[in-house]
């Protein structure tokens, strides 16, 4: 009697782990369930060049997950860890949605691993709906920063980015990169109060900031 398995060894890359889709990497790995449309590189013109596409705008069945392994990268001895991304997608009212899970025991199973991102529809979406295939334009893309902390002392941990289509339009990756360095930066990203014109002599100072750096903020000086 006989009986085989198919095994899979995912590949080790040392950090920082930096990856652009000029060409699709072969550290990289591509699960495609249903043989249908998957994670493909696509020009995308000006600003990014070519990047990883999810074309669901074109996808005949909903619902489908396809999944972006990354390689398998070690966290035991660094002192804090980073992801950043870029990402990009035009919303048609669908629920079109991009998951990040993160593994540690070598294991594919994206239900056994713990989801660091989740977002879907209007809160991914980064250009305006229409009903066309969505190419981003150069300020359509919106750089993403999650903190890996929790995973810092892990051996082996590997990242899987899940694509879920809904007949809506295409889902875009680039620029994908992990660091363990401390990076300490802040972003300012609006001014909300005062507002451009006040009849206020001392106006309160009301400032929208994002941490995008890998350690916490604790004070900072205006």
């Amino acid at each position: 009697n006989t009986r085989s398995i198919d095994v899979f060894a995912p590949n080790f890359a040392p950090l920082p782990l930096v990856t652009t889709f000029d060409v699709f990497p072969s550290t990289w790995r591509v699960e495609n369930p249903d043989n249908e449309i998957g994670w493909e590189i696509s020009n995308t013109g000006p600003g990014h060049g070519n990047a990883l596409e999810l074309n669901c705008f074109d996808y005949e069945t909903s619902g489908e997950s396809d999944i972006l392994y990354s390689p398998v990268f070690d966290l035991s001895s660094a002192p804090t860890a980073l992801l950043t991304f870029y990402a990009a997608h035009a919303s048609v009212g669908t629920k079109d949605a991009l998951r990040i899970v993160v593994l540690t025991d070598c294991n594919s199973d994206i239900y056994n691993g713990t989801e660091i991102y989740n977002k879907q529809s209007d809160i991914l979406a980064t250009g305006d709906a229409f009903n066309m295939r969505f190419v981003p334009e150069p300020d359509e893309w919106r750089k993403e920063i999650v903190s890996l902390y929790d995973f810092v002392g892990e051996s082996h941990v590997q990242l899987a980015f899940i694509g879920i289509n809904d007949y809506g339009n295409s889902i875009y990756l680039d620029n994908i990169t992990v660091i363990q360095d401390e990076v300490i930066d802040i972003t300012l990203l609006q001014v909300l109060s005062p507002s451009p014109v006040t009849c206020d002599q001392h106006p309160n100072l009301q400032l929208g900031i994002k941490n995008t750096g890998s350690v916490s903020i604790v004070d900072f000086d205006v």
